[in-house]
Parts: structure tokens; C-alpha cells; sequence
């Protein structure tokens, strides 16, 4: 649209918001000399994607909901597998994963320990609750995707806990570097907007209000 009007004022990127990111054109701005009004815009604006969202909205999650997730988004996942000791990662097949997940149970053992890991949490001094599965739960769930609708697409990690109790098994989902892979594609976009903009259009990265 800038494009095809062939001018504008001043371009803003607001890179800020998670849910979002946006870029503004303004055509009318004017000057320090005669002010325009600023009322005929274009605004451009990126929404998170569902997959990133459904990621990142999981959290502690029942057993049924993360079953669920892995059927859906199927199309976009990856599985793996490391050693306690190891940082090297071994793939998982999505059929084993799947069943891995589904035949997750819950067995208590009456003995103390004080070893709290990603598939096991402790009740009380005198009771271990542990998840026990006749398949190997992956340690690491993996989604390709983009995080803002049209960024190109990126590897999502998420470390795979487990929370039980005597009555209800969950799992707990975390991101690892939500933080940095948000402001990565923010950085990203602001990026690609310069490229696809004339060279000789002021951009800033911030908000306007008029």
C-alpha cells in the first residue's frame, strides 16, 4: 500500500507486545512547521500463530489436554529423548511418543528421597509419588512454526515435566527461550519491514499516538 500511494510520513514498528506485532505507515503526519492530522494510516499486523499459542497456553496440563495437543498439531511436532547425563538428544517417533503419553499411570512407593527430576515429584517426607510409563516419555517436545503469522518458521522447544499426586497426573510444559525466541522474531520483523519499505522512509521502532 505504501508502495502504491508512493509516499508517506513516517513509518512506526511497535515490537513490543507479545500477542501481536505491528508496523503503522502515516501519510499525513506533516511537520514541526504544519502539523497534519495524522488520521490516514495503514496499519500491519502480525497476530501469534494458533500452533505458537496452543504451545505456549498448554503449561501444566492434564494428561488428556497434552493428548490432545500432540493429535492435533501433529503436522508440526517432533520428539526426543536425552539421558539424564547427557545433553545429547535421540529422536522419537511420533507413534511413540503418542502412546507413551496415553499409558502414563501412577504408582506411590512409601520411602523417603529427596530427588526431585523432570518425571517424578515428591508428596511427603514418607511417600513418593512417581509416573511410571510401560514407554519412555520424551524429555522434549519440539514444534517448526512461525510465531507471528508470515515471520519465517522456527524450532520451538518445550522440556516435558511430569506432576503427580495420589489422585491426578499432569505434565508441565516450558518453553526454552520463550523470552529470546519472541524478541528474536520481533527483531525479525523489524528486519523485514526496512527491507520492503522505500530506503528513504523514515522508521522508527516504537508507537504513535496522535
Amino acid at each position: 500500500y505504501v508502495a502504491d500511494r508512493d509516499t508517506a510520513d513516517k513509518c512506526f514498528i511497535d515490537n513490543t507486545n507479545q500477542e501481536f506485532l505491528t508496523c503503522q505507515a502515516i501519510f499525513n503526519l506533516g511537520d514541526e512547521e504544519v502539523a497534519g492530522h495524522a488520521d490516514d494510516t495503514a496499519l500491519l499486523k502480525l497476530p501469534i500463530t494458533d500452533e505458537f499459542r496452543a504451545l505456549s497456553n498448554l503449561g501444566r496440563t492434564s494428561q488428556r489436554n497434552i493428548v490432545d495437543f500432540i493429535q492435533d498439531y501433529a503436522h508440526c511436532l517432533t520428539f526426543s529423548d536425552s539421558d539424564e547425563d547427557s545433553d545429547e538428544l535421540s529422536d522419537m517417533s511420533f507413534s511413540h511418543a503418542l502412546k507413551a503419553f496415553r499409558s502414563v499411570t501412577v504408582k506411590s512407593a512409601g520411602e523417603m528421597t529427596s530427588n526431585v527430576g523432570d518425571l517424578s515429584s515428591t508428596k511427603s517426607a514418607m511417600e513418593r509419588i512417581e509416573a511410571d510409563s510401560s514407554i519412555r516419555l520424551p524429555r522434549f517436545i519440539h514444534m517448526e512454526t512461525s510465531l507471528y503469522e508470515d515471520l519465517p518458521k522456527v524450532k520451538v522447544t518445550a522440556r516435558v515435566a511430569v506432576i503427580a499426586d495420589s489422585d491426578n497426573l499432569g505434565f508441565s510444559l516450558r518453553i526454552v527461550g520463550q523470552t529470546k525466541q519472541l524478541n528474536d522474531a520481533a527483531d525479525r520483523f523489524v528486519e523485514m519491514v526496512k527491507a520492503l519499505l522505500p530506503s528513504d522512509l523514515p522508521i522508527y521502532v516504537g508507537t504513535f499516538t496522535a
